[in-house]
């Protein structure tokens, strides 16, 4: 077992909202490793991240995060058709991907329906977004995460949009996000390692510990977000490594660094 790659998921495990937790600036010091960040919040642009992270003390540039909406277009721009007409159902980080990866986003007739965090999600957008899917357009979800982390508790995520739509529709969406595969090898091939020298750090079990021990990556997880110790015990999976913060894991995880 080596670890020469660590990816990191934000919410919840460097910080709720606008609060850094524990920890976090103590690991960063002590980094001897490439990383990159990896989230399914896919309701930003990799400069707003950065940006964000910047305002707690936090070095990443906007090459080293990995958002589902980047994975998305991504996939997107290898497997759709040139300038794909796409209804978007999200915000400025899904609209911003798909344009710069030369879609043209629709309200009507669209090759696609693509699907991430939307704060103002509503029936007239699941109307579309259904009448879309019945009328040939492919469906895609960033992530079928239930809840999204914030300072001031946890607030519906992008599953629970893209369930709506899903069981309206009658049809499964292809999923690019945690615990699915894409948004792993997006993030391999960032940081030019293969996936079973990487280990992945996040507080959703569902998601990132599971995406990480079905893709062959090393796991661990954090109790300082979305999943509890009564979640862990309830579960059938087994993260490599367990903490309450970041600087919980640095004994644990530094015999294995090359």
């Amino acid at each position: 077992m080596m670890i020469r790659g660590i990816l990191l998921d934000m919410d919840g495990v460097l910080y709720h909202g606008t609060r850094r937790l524990e920890g976090v600036l103590v690991f960063f010091d002590w980094m001897p490793i490439p990383y990159c960040f990896v989230t399914n919040n896919s309701s930003r642009t990799p400069q707003q991240v950065a940006e964000k992270l910047a305002s707690m003390e936090i070095a990443a540039s906007p090459n080293q995060i990995i958002t589902s909406s980047i994975v998305t277009a991504h996939y997107l721009r290898e497997n759709a058709p040139p300038k794909a007409r796409i209804l978007a159902i999200g915000e400025v980080g899904l609209f911003t991907a798909l344009e710069e990866a030369g879609f043209i986003l629709v309200d009507n007739h669209p090759d696609y329906v693509v699907v991430g965090l939307d704060r103002a999600f509503d029936d007239p957008k699941l109307h579309c977004a259904v009448q879309a899917i019945h009328s040939g357009a492919k469906f895609i979800a960033t992530n079928m995460d239930m809840v999204l982390m914030t300072q001031n508790g946890a607030l519906p995520g992008t599953g629970t949009i893209v369930n709506r739509i899903a069981e309206t529709a009658q049809q499964e969406p292809l999923i690019m996000g945690k615990p699915q595969r894409p948004i792993f090898e997006m993030a391999a091939n960032q940081l030019h390692l293969p996936m079973q020298e990487l280990l992945m750090i996040g507080d959703n079990l569902e998601t990132d510990v599971r995406g990480a021990l079905q893709n062959g990556l090393l796991s661990a997880w954090l109790s300082t977000g979305v999943s509890t110790y009564d979640d862990l015990q309830n579960t059938a999976l087994t993260p490599h490594f367990i903490g309450n913060n970041l600087v919980d894991l640095i004994p644990q995880i530094e015999a294995y660094i090359v």
